[in-house]
């Protein structure tokens, strides 16, 4: 006979049905894929290993797991200079949570005994016993019916003020319980004395953490220091945005520099507005690969004639609307179409390259043009030493910015629909700046160049093959309001989220599912087995709205204005993780209870405290199957790469041939499956944090949580060194070394502390715990922003962690007072003012190898220049103290603000 499975069996052992029906399907399935995983990997080596950083030996790679024990042991230095800092980051946050979940194993092994033997069950079992027993003794006639009812509601008044735990009986006098409720403080009593230990666990988890972050700051800023002292162009070189119109020209730039730094500028570019000439830049490229797939056709056809010698020349259909899909078109002959019109672009760039180079400085154009070659701006004259020369130029040039050619900022390029400006030669007020010392590039970021703080701002260069370039030279004001319009659309996109999160967060509920959709009730009657699968499909159905989410904080990140995509990425860490602990944590936890619960929280915040504690506890199962899916579904997902073969097979099915030679690249979001990194980092951390919050908030309430969670980070650190040290390559780790995303993980983390023990409060007072635990679970908060207030405001971590000490500096520029600064030159340049100087070719040129570095944008002047610039090295005439570089380096605005 098969067993029957009930709508009320499913709903009062929902806790331990859940639980085994996830280890029943999930924990088979991640056997399966894994098993899968290791019969692939040794028989397609260039997908599931392209890369060995580790250099680990091919023959022991084909062993069963036996990459498994390697990486294990791999040292944690290793993984910060193959990998990258943010590589490390996120493998360091692992192990981090690791930590702390064990640690909540080793408490659970104290408090599951005492929250599954409490006497409060046992004594509410006796009670009932009793209850029965004398309504027997009862007379049982209709004129007694009233004593009886009496007597009934004063006993039931005795066990509502013994200890409140008359509500874990059912009916029939047993336990409702089950053994997983019975592991949670639910089980406890209120004025319970077990709950001193769940204070003491709350307080061991707290100082445990707070003891791991310091070491991680320490670690982390020997790491970053280490970075900081490389020899690369990024530690050398600086970015200067919103810069005083004095300023506004290489030569008055390098001069003030010089000034300030004698002897240590190596090189100046300040950039110059040319969308218009990236635009054709970008359509050459196109036509070039055109060209070349059109001459291989073309090969490949005389090498192959037909019968009557005849060679099919390959054919292109031009002259279609609305994108090439409407319209009949004409056919012309594809290699001398496409020749022709590679010729008309070839002469447009010439041209608007010319426009932009046509109004520079005199000054530096005739100096370029005596030595009859492209010089870089450090060929600029050094003797400007004397504070009153430099006043002089300076304030030349801002009398010739003064013009309406120079006066306007350049317009930003936001996107594509923002109208080009139509003066190319316009200057943008962003520069960089590189030097042939350490000391000097550190001093600079570390010096407020003038009075007005939102002025010649300082920030170290990212890398270059990290620069964002469209938000190059974007102006201060416009990057804050873009920053406040993400902030205000991050802030609805979370508030009109929680209808979607809380419609899931129902569906593991059978009340809550027939209180939304009365006519569903009948049917999960007869069909419970449908609960258990909506139980299931929830955590899914929730990773899938944190990927939709993703996306739209992706873009909202990229509008904001920083200059290097790990910035982007950072950003997009910070609203991913407020995202998620608001809607996984908060809204799935009042939703999953009581979903009308969530109005009435928003009308009286102070309710906080109560909701969780009456919620949290309960939830703790929900949370349970959300870790085991990630880390038995996501993870080998991850492993198989499963999304990267896929896009690969589309490529190859739907890209054209243009697209593929000659050699593969991305064609309208498909690229071949190495082509880029599988890593989401942003995403990918903020998942890793979110299940350290669930860590952290149930180890004294659920300690069963804490096991899933090792088990998660133990299977995450795997999964992801696998990744970087055999799959990524190595450009990701030149362009993520910034360990960008350590100092906003370490606010969150201290957040989490912050969340668990105001919940912990909260369950407490329902709990009715006494003046004691709550008093001293009270004063966890205020320990945590102590030790915050001690680690950022009295021991500096995250100012030592930002910057190189000086002393450190000096003592790498004197190892170094030798060598050669050749790796600088041409590095930091806009891509489009270098390949206008070049030939069209179908390879892209590395921009860390310097190739085109004596092209300058800002400093060539073709043969008919415009009209004449006053000359900058003009005698200079006698200037007042009080008009020198503070009075120079303010522009109008800042001076009218001043005069209001």
């Amino acid at each position: 006979m098969g067993m029957h499975v009930t709508t009320e069996q499913v709903t009062t052992q929902a806790a331990a049905n859940v639980l085994l029906t996830s280890v029943a399907v999930y924990f088979p399935l991640f056997i399966v894929l894994i098993l899968l995983y290791e019969t692939l990997r040794p028989r397609v080596p260039h997908v599931y290993a392209p890369e060995n950083h580790a250099d680990f030996p091919e023959a022991k790679q084909r062993k069963f797991l036996g990459w498994v024990p390697f990486l294990w042991r791999i040292d944690e230095a290793e993984v910060a200079e193959k990998c990258g800092l943010d590589a490390w980051v996120l493998l360091r946050f692992m192990k981090m949570g690791r930590k702390v979940a064990l640690l909540c194993v080793t408490c659970s092994l104290a408090l599951f005994p005492m929250y599954f033997f409490t006497a409060a069950v046992f004594e509410a079992q006796e009670q009932e016993k009793q209850r029965h027993h004398l309504s027997q003794l009862l007379p049982g006639g209709a004129n007694a019916s009233v004593v009886t009812s009496m007597v009934m509601i004063m006993l039931d008044e005795q066990l509502e003020a013994g200890n409140g735990t008359a509500n874990v009986l059912s009916s029939d006098g047993k336990v409702k319980l089950d053994v997983v409720d019975r592991l949670t403080i639910a089980n406890v009593g209120k004025d319970d004395w077990r709950l001193y230990f769940t204070v003491l666990v709350a307080y061991a988890i707290s100082v445990y953490v707070m003891r791991l972050l310091l070491n991680e700051y320490t670690v982390y800023r020997k790491r970053r220091h280490e970075f900081l002292m490389r020899k690369h162009p990024q530690q050398y070189s600086v970015v200067i945005s919103d810069l005083p119109q004095a300023q506004r020209r290489p030569q008055t730039l390098q001069a003030y520099l010089d000034f300030l730094f004698p002897g240590s500028v190596h090189s100046v570019y300040i950039g110059v507005e040319c969308a218009e000439l990236e635009g054709l830049l970008d359509k050459r490229q196109e036509l070039v690969y055109h060209l070349y797939a059109a001459n291989v056709e073309l090969t490949e056809a005389k090498s192959k004639p037909d019968d009557h010698d005849v060679i099919k020349r390959p054919k292109e259909l031009i002259g279609r609307r609305f994108f090439g899909l409407c319209g009949t078109g004409k056919e012309v002959d594809a290699v001398d179409h496409y020749t022709e019109e590679l010729q008309k672009l070839e002469a447009e760039i010439v041209r608007v390259r010319d426009e932009i180079l046509q109004r520079q400085s005199a000054e530096k154009a005739q100096e370029v043009t005596s030595q009859k070659q492209y010089g870089a701006t450090s060929a600029a004259p050094r003797g400007f030493s004397a504070l009153t020369d430099l006043a002089e130029k300076l304030r030349r040039t801002k009398s010739s910015m003064d013009d309406r050619r120079w006066g306007e900022e350049t317009l930003p390029l936001l996107h594509v629909s923002v109208p080009v400006p139509k003066r190319p030669n316009v200057m943008r007020s962003c520069a960089f700046v590189s030097f042939r010392s350490i000391r000097s590039a550190q001093a600079a970021q570390q010096l407020l160049q003038v009075e007005n703080p939102r002025r010649m701002v300082v920030l170290p260069a990212p890398n270059i093959r990290d620069m964002q370039w469209k938000n190059f030279g974007l102006p201060h004001k416009l990057k804050a309001k873009w920053k406040l319009i993400s902030m205000g659309v991050s802030l609805l996109i979370g508030c009109f989220w929680t209808v979607p999160t809380a419609f899931v967060a129902s569906m593991a509920s059978v009340d809550e599912l027939q209180h939304l959709f009365p006519w569903l009730g009948g049917y999960l009657e007869k069909n419970p087995w449908l609960l258990i699968v909506l139980q299931q499909t929830a955590p899914l159905v929730y990773s899938a709205m944190n990927g939709l989410a993703n996306v739209i904080f992706k873009l909202l990140s990229t509008q904001e204005g920083h200059l290097s995509i790990s910035e982007v990425e950072a950003s997009r860490f910070t609203k991913l993780c407020f995202f998620q602990a608001f809607q996984m944590f908060f809204v799935s936890a009042l939703a999953g209870s009581i979903i009308t619960e969530f109005m009435v929280f928003l009308d009286q915040p102070r309710m906080l405290f109560f909701f969780l504690g009456n919620t949290i506890a309960n939830q703790s199962m929900m949370f349970i199957t959300f870790i085991i899916t990630q880390f038995c579904v996501d993870m080998s997902v991850f492993l198989l790469r499963v999304s990267p073969v896929a896009v690969s097979a589309a490529y190859h099915l739907f890209a054209p041939m243009h697209a593929k030679l000659p050699q593969p690249r991305d064609w309208m979001g498909l690229c071949p499956v190495n082509y880029q990194t599988d890593l989401d980092a942003p995403m990918n951390l903020a998942q890793q944090y979110l299940v350290f919050l669930f860590v952290v908030v149930f180890a004294p309430i659920a300690p069963l949580v804490g096991y899933f969670g090792a088990m998660f980070f133990a299977v995450s650190e795997l999964s992801y060194k696998r990744c970087f040290f055999f799959v990524n390559s190595s450009r990701w780790a030149s362009t993520n070394s910034m360990g960008v995303f350590w100092p906003p993980l370490y606010s969150f983390v201290i957040g989490a502390l912050i969340i668990a023990q105001c919940t912990l409060i909260g369950l407490l007072s329902l709990k009715s715990a006494g003046y004691g635990p709550i008093v001293l679970t009270a004063m966890l908060p205020l320990i945590t922003l102590v030790f915050h207030w001690y680690a950022v405001d009295l021991s500096h971590l995250k100012r030592a962690a930002e910057n190189l000490p000086l002393d450190q500096c000096c003592d790498v520029d004197e190892e170094r007072k030798d060598d050669s600064y050749d790796f600088l030159d041409g590095v930091y340049q806009q891509p489009a003012m270098i390949e206008a100087f070049r030939p069209a070719s179908i390879l892209s040129r590395d921009p860390e190898s310097g190739a085109g570095a004596a092209i300058d944008a800002t400093s060539v002047q073709l043969e008919t220049p415009s009209a004449p610039v006053e000359p900058l090295n003009k005698p200079a005439k006698p200037i007042s103290q009080q008009t020198r570089l503070a009075e120079l380096n303010k522009d109008k605005k800042d001076e009218n603000k001043k005069a209001d």
